[in-house]
């Protein structure tokens, strides 16, 4: 029997199986210019209309200190040296609905960075845009998850804490 969204009962069950299971990590980095301490690295993705810190999704097998780590070279060629963990937030299923997981519960890291130089490169075929801005700039131009995650990873890097975050919101 098909349900009235077209589905047999047996891709019902396959879907609320895999629901079970539906969790993506991610993992960011904060990064300071390292001659003008006071602008962090944003960048737009292909695709988005909304700017982000550098980051993303864990690759199979990999820790998030790593994904932060390839995810700056990949976007940015850079190597960055990572510092302590500010930030880790839980995003619920349902309330994140980019890269074709509108279901997933994210996890979501974010790491203090340490760049040894201002030069920043780009991956045409993955960012559309780059910038060294002002936090407010730089809120201003973000989703509210992500900055919530960003004004969050800030003050817990300043104060010394480690910020837990719900959809973007301190806890």
């Amino acid at each position: 029997m098909i349900n009235a969204h077209g589905d047999s009962p047996q891709d019902v069950e396959r879907n609320w199986t895999l629901s079970l299971y539906a969790v993506r990590v991610a993992a960011h980095a904060l990064v300071h210019h390292p001659l003008q301490p006071e602008l962090v690295l944003v960048s737009r993705t292909v695709g988005r209309d909304y700017w982000q810190l550098p980051g993303g999704c864990l690759d199979d097998g990999e820790h998030p200190r790593q994904t932060a780590v390839r995810e700056l070279k990949e976007e940015h060629d850079v190597d960055i040296t990572l510092g302590r963990l500010l930030a880790v937030e839980w995003i619920p299923a349902g309330t994140f609905g980019v890269d074709g997981f509108p279901g997933a519960t994210f996890v979501v890291y974010c790491y203090a960075a340490i760049l040894p130089d201002a030069r920043v490169g780009q991956d045409h075929a993955e960012i559309a845009e780059w910038a060294w801005l002002l936090p407010e700039e730089a809120a201003d131009r973000m989703s509210e998850q992500q900055r919530g995650l960003m004004l969050n990873a800030l003050d817990a890097e300043r104060d010394g804490h480690t910020a837990e975050l719900i959809d973007g919101h301190a806890q």
